[in-house]
Parts: C-alpha cells; structure tokens; sequence
C-alpha cells in the first residue's frame, strides 16, 4: 500500500546515501485531487535514511505546473534483506498507473556522472522552481551553441553565372589550351589537317553554347 505525502522533508536524502533510481520512460496524464489531468514523470528512489535503515519513495513530477506528488510504502523503514521487495513493489506501484520504469544504475556510475545526473532528475531538488530556471537556462544555452554551430559550418552561397561569365571562361579555355604533341606546324603558317579538325570542333561546342543563352 502506498500514499502520498506532503511532506518534503522525506526527500532530505544525503545524495550518498541513494542506492536506487528508477525514471519512467513515458509520461502519463495524472488527475491530482483538484487539478486537471496533466502529463507526469514518475521516480523511484531507494536510500539509506538517517535512523540507518532504509527507505522507498515514489515520486512523480509535473512539468507543467512545476509541482510534485510523493507516495511512500506503507512500512517507511526496512532493513537490507528487505530491500529488493521494497523495489519491485515500488516499480510495480508506478506501473498499474502506466508508467514503463527503467532502473538508472545509480551505484554503478563515477562519481562524475552521478553529480550529472543529480542535476537532470527533479526528485534532487528541494525548489522545483530552481530546476525549471535550470533546465530553461541548458535549453537556452543549447540552442545558443547550435545557431554557431551552423553559421560556422555554412557555407557562402556562390554567385550566379552569368552568360558574360561563362562566354569569357569558354575564352579563356581556348586561349590557355596547348597544341596536342603529336601535331607539327609548319614555317608557313598553314595549320595542319588535324590542327583545323580540332579547331572545327571547337568553334561548332562555342557556337552551341552561345546559342543556348
């Protein structure tokens, strides 16, 4: 049996002390007792309190109106063989309201990586108001870093090409092109047979690309 408390002193856990965190993967409307159905996220949190036993509590969270409902076991203190039953009928509590759960491994993370994730999970914070004005500052900051990051990776839109543009490159080719090795000019001047092909094939490609603008 579990129920909820207004009491946030529970919620007064050395953040050492945690053993256990459980956050729900999906959201779920919950109809408080007076308020409007609105989208939650749902914890569970397992510690050793400060009487040196240990301690469940579920605790669910909504975003929209930056406030908290917390339930807790009937028996609020059990010793370390009773632990694991504590847990699963935690996960079982949140589940028959809808929630998916998904355990964190808290104990297994550095010490690094708690710090990080004690600042992302609301159940750490005694002033909801404190963790909106938080994740609205990382959100403002991320948008921040993603408009630099795309001004610095775009990249300058190059100018169109105008027909002088191109004729004056076709030009420009034609002038800087070599004569192949294998054709000999004579002192004459004459150019030779394989000279006015090329050179025939060349004036027929700028006659179709003129005729195109």
């Amino acid at each position: 049996m579990w129920s909820m408390t207004n009491d946030a002193s529970v919620l007064g856990f050395a953040p050492d002390d945690v053993i256990t965190v459980y956050e729900s993967m999906n959201n779920i409307q919950i109809a408080s007792a007076g308020k409007a159905p609105e989208p939650a996220k749902a914890y569970i949190v397992g510690f050793r309190n400060k009487r040196g036993s240990f301690s469940m509590l579920a605790y669910l969270y909504f975003g929209g109106s930056q406030s908290r409902e917390i339930y807790a076991p009937e028996i609020a203190d059990f010793e370390l063989d009773a632990y694991s039953v504590a847990e699963e009928d935690g996960v079982q509590f949140l589940e028959s309201m809808g929630f998916m759960m998904h355990n964190l491994n808290y104990r297994m993370l550095s010490h690094d990586q708690q710090t990080a994730l004690k600042k992302e999970l609301p159940l750490f914070w005694t002033d909801l108001s404190d963790f909106a004005k938080f994740r609205e500052e990382r959100l403002q900051k991320s948008k921040g870093e993603h408009e630099v990051q795309e001004v610095a990776y775009k990249r300058p839109a190059e100018p169109p090409q105008t027909k002088e543009r191109a004729i004056s490159g076709v030009f420009r080719a034609a002038a800087e092109a070599k004569p192949a090795s294998g054709v000999f000019k004579p002192a004459g001047g004459s150019i030779p047979v394989d000279d006015q092909t090329a050179r025939g094939q060349a004036d027929a490609r700028l006659a179709r690309l003129l005729a195109a603008f």
